[in-house]
Order: structure tokens, then sequence, then C-alpha cells
């Protein structure tokens, strides 16, 4: 019947082109023609709706509002073009679920709350936290949880302050337990409103607690250091060692007074060297200064902390002091090679006796080799040795007894087979096996072992020097020969030694040991006191040649 001047531009046509034509002959969609030829059939003298059209190969949307008139056989219709307001709702809508989305991924807690510090809303993460919906939370005050008395302050003082932005560790006692939250706050709408963000830090301050407390209290020196000698941090530990009253005493004499640390700067430039090739440096030993001048050892162990470029720039190290360890090492080096001398000196049974046990240790060597070639050859020697050879597992279990000719001295009875040592032993020479065994099979290596076992559950005892070899399948070869008649030997040479002692300190006339060109070497105490000296020592240091300060008579002298 008519259009409007616009509904006709929309088109590129003028109105009278519209008159008498069917509804649909623009062809752009059912929707509007599906509506009026419904109002037209309802008993409805007004109606809308909101329909979609293709206009120009666009989609446009439009609210119609529709009026009946002339007794109800004709309808005036006012289109409203909808679509930029639907295209503002669903972009709205998606940033809605973007920002839904988003909340949801923060690993924390997120909020809303304006100025008279009520809450505009919360994500679901905080909601859980206290067992309640995101709704349970709007129009409250922030209060309402007595949670967190720090949390209500922080978030007051943020408004009444200028800033737009903050940022505060606060803690909260939630389900039985305390928090600690990072909270990061940003104010938004005119600030009336903010945004406020709390991270869960609880584990990684329970953590920092505890290292804190390992750095203060532990007994190593631990530190931080730039690969130039700078120290960037050091604890307690690391003061002591030094000789300094705190931390911040050391830290400002290296820094700053260039203190000499390693005695050898040798040392430190491979030290180093080491940290910059391999980023790491386990028990580095090192002599370094303390602050007194006093030279110390100490041991470093160091980790080194790489740039962008893998370059070391500073480490983290642990100290700790040997200097007490290495004085007891080098105390024990120096009497255990007084003692070989002296052993030397005056065992010579003894010495021979070792170096005959070992030309059998070469022998059996050499057994042993043969053994492994032929197995003919195998027979034959161990028809002529009288060692108790023994084949063990790891769990110390009999796997095969050889038969050798120590049945003529000591030979365990093959009912042992399969038994473990702990069943036929004593408890000690039983975990003495188990323990050999175990070392033998992690070093892969042959060990040596002395050892007694009873006889028949009497008071005497045989003695054995052993020789463990590891074996395929995790088990290992024993063999054992009769020491007995050796060690009482030993032991007979030690008494007689102890004796030739007591009679040597102890008689009244005097002994001296010298050596051919005149010096005394040893002398006993009578002999000390007939020429009036005070020691052993003082008299070998005035003595040096007997031939002319010992004797009155030369003549003597050279007779003896």
């Amino acid at each position: 019947m008519g259009v409007n001047k616009h509904l006709a531009e929309m088109f590129g046509l003028p109105p009278e082109d519209f008159l008498g034509k069917d509804i649909g002959f623009l062809r752009t969609g059912s929707e509007f023609r599906n509506f009026i030829e419904n109002f037209f059939q309802r008993d409805l003298k007004d109606d809308s709706t909101e329909i979609f059209a293709h206009i120009d190969g666009k989609i446009r949307n439009y609210i119609l509002v529709a009026h009946k008139f002339g007794q109800g056989e004709s309808t005036f219709v006012v289109g409203i073009d909808n679509t930029e307001r639907k295209q503002a709702e669903t972009k709205l809508r998606r940033a809605n679920d973007q920002l839904e989305a988003v909340l949801e991924a923060v690993p924390g807690m997120v909020s809303w709350i304006s100025a008279d510090l009520h809450y505009l809303g919360v994500n679901r993460h905080l909601a859980h936290k206290f067992d309640l919906t995101p709704q349970d939370f709007v129009g409250r005050h922030i209060g309402f949880l007595n949670s967190s008395l720090e949390f209500q302050d922080f978030v007051e003082k943020f408004f009444v302050s200028p800033h737009q932005e903050a940022f505060e560790e606060i803690s909260s006692f939630t389900n039985d337990r305390v928090y600690t939250f990072l909270l990061v706050a940003q104010k938004y709408n005119q600030s009336k409103s903010a945004f406020i963000v709390g991270i869960d830090i609880s584990d990684r301050k329970q953590a920092e607690a505890k290292y804190k407390n390992i750095f203060e209290n532990a007994v190593e020196g631990i530190f931080q250091a730039t690969i130039h000698g700078k120290f960037l941090t050091a604890n307690p530990g690391m003061a002591k060692i030094f000789g300094y009253g705190s931390p911040e005493e050391l830290i400002h004499d290296f820094n700053h007074n260039e203190h000499q640390i390693y005695a050898d700067p040798e040392v430190k430039q491979q030290f180093l060297d080491l940290l910059i090739t391999h980023h790491r440096v386990e028990r580095f030993e090192a002599q370094v200064l303390q602050k007194n001048g006093k030279a110390i050892w100490i041991l470093i162990s160091a980790h080194g902390l790489r740039n962008n470029q893998g370059q070391v720039i500073s480490f983290d190290g642990i100290i700790e002091d040997i200097t007490e360890q290495r004085e007891a090492k080098e105390s024990l080096q120096r009497m255990n090679e007084e003692l070989e001398l002296r052993v030397e000196r005056r065992t010579a049974e003894l010495s021979q006796a070792n170096e005959q046990l070992q030309k059998e240790i070469k022998v059996r060597e050499r057994i042993e080799d043969a053994l492994r070639n032929s197995e003919a050859e195998l027979r034959v020697l161990f028809e002529a040795m009288t060692d108790v050879i023994t084949v063990f597992d790891a769990e110390g279990r009999y796997v095969k007894i050889v038969n050798t000719n120590s049945e003529v001295l000591y030979n365990p009875p093959a009912d042992r087979l399969s038994k473990r040592v702990h069943d036929v032993l004593p408890k000690e020479q039983a975990d003495l096996f188990v323990e050999k065994i175990q070392e033998v099979l992690r070093t892969q290596r042959t060990v040596s072992v002395e050892y007694s076992v009873p006889v028949d559950h009497g008071s005497d005892e045989i003695w054995f020097a052993a020789s463990v070899s590891p074996m395929p399948n995790r088990s290992v070869i024993w063999v054992a020969r009769n020491i007995t008649e050796r060690r009482r030997m030993v032991n007979a040479i030690q008494k007689a030694e102890e004796k030739y002692r007591t009679i040597f300190e102890n008689t009244a006339e005097g002994i001296f040991q010298a050596s051919y060109d005149g010096a005394i070497i040893s002398a006993n105490p009578a002999l000390v006191a007939m020429y009036g000296y005070q020691s052993e020592g003082e008299l070998i240091n005035a003595l040096t040649d007997i031939n002319t300060q010992l004797y009155v008579i030369a003549i003597v002298a050279r007779k003896y």
C-alpha cells in the first residue's frame, strides 16, 4: 500500500515501485512475510517481533512493530534497524566469555570490590576456597568471611590512597589453616571500584622459611659470589669458618679490602676454570686464609649460574672446614710411617714371613690364572692346593665348595651347599662374609681379608687369609688359606720384642746401638743416666762419634 522514503532508499528504489506488489518481491527472507501473515490471522491489534533480513548481501537485524487499522484489514508496520546493537551484544557476550575464561585460568583468587568495601563479584576459585558460590559474595561486605583482617585493612587503605595500583602479602585463616597470599590490586571506574587478584604463596613462604633456617644455622659455610670474586650473600657458618663476627663483616672485608682468600692464587684459578668449564665443582680441596692470616683447609662445592649466553656469571657454594680432619690424617700418616720404620728395624722375622706370604700369594695367583685356562689343570691344582675354595652368591649362600687338599687341615662340609653363612657361622663371622661379598660385587675388585672360625664349637679357632674375587652371575670365589701357624709365629715375635723392650728399658746395664761411623742410634735409660744426660735424645745429639767421645782410651775404641 505504501512505504516511506527511507525504506525505498535502502533498496535503491522509488516509493511508488512498492505499490501493489507482494511483500516478498524484495527476496530479503521469509521472516518478514511469516510475521505479517501470522499477525493478520490472529485477533491482535498490535504485535512486535525481531527478524533477520538479507540486504545488499549482508544480514541485518530489525525490530518490527505492527498496528492494524481499517477494521483489521490493513496494518501499519515500523521496522527499526537493530543490527549494531545486536553486534555490540554479541561482542559483549564474547568478551564476557573470554573474561570468564581468563579469570578461571588465573592461578589465584579474583574479586571485584566497590569503594564501600562490598563485593561486586568473585571468580569460582575464590568461592570454592570457602565452599560457596560466586553469587554468595555479591553485595556482601568484604569482612563477612572473618578470615583475614589484613585483607580488609589492605583494601581500605588502597581506596583511601591516591595510587591506582598496589600489592602486598597478607595472611588468611581458611579451613583450619593459615595461608599466605600475594595481593595485586588495580582501581577502575574512576577509582570507585577495584580489581584484586590473590595468589597463594603459602608453600613458597614455608620453603623460604625452611631454607632461611638451614642457611642461618648450618655448620657449613653457604654463600653466593660473582665469578669475579665479589660476595653477594654469606651465612653465619661462613663467617665463623673465616674468623669473622658476622656475615656482613665478612662480605665488606672481602669486597672492599681485597682480602686474599686463597693461600695459592693458582688454586683459585684452577677452581674458576673448573667452574666455567663444567658449571659445577664437587669437593674441591683448597687452603685458604682466615681474617687473622691463619691458613686452614676447606672443601668447596659450587654450582654456576649462567646468563642467556650460557656464560657463568655467579655461583652458589658450600664450604666445609676440614682442617682438623686433614691434620689428623697427616698425623696418622706420620705415626704410621714411624711405626713402619720401627717394625722394619725390629721384626726381621715378621718381614721374612710377609715376603714368604707374598710369594705364596703370587703362586696362588698364577695357579688361579692357570685354573681359568684349563679345567684339567684346575683339577690337578686343586688336588695340590691346601686352600679352602668356596663360591658364594650375593646373599652369602654357599653355591659351590671345591674339593682340595684342605681336608688335611680344614674344609667346610658339603652339606653347607644352598645354606647361607648366617645359618652355619657365628653372627660376627657371617656378617664379615656378607660385607666382603657385597664390597667385591659393588667394586668388581679383589678384596683380601683375615678372619677366624671356631673349631667344633670349642675354644680353639683357625685363622684364614682369604682373597675374594668377583665372578659372573653376581657371585664371588672365596679362596682361603690357613694362616694359624703364621699368626702364632707373629704373636711369638711380638712377645719376644716386648720382652726385649722390657729388658732394654729396665736393665741396670747400659745398652746402645751405634752406626758403623760411630753415631748412636738408640740408648736405654741406664746408659743415659751413666753419662749424665736427661734423655735419650739429648745423649744422641751430644755423642755424634763414640770413637772420640765415648771411650777415654782410643785403643779401646779401636778394639770395639
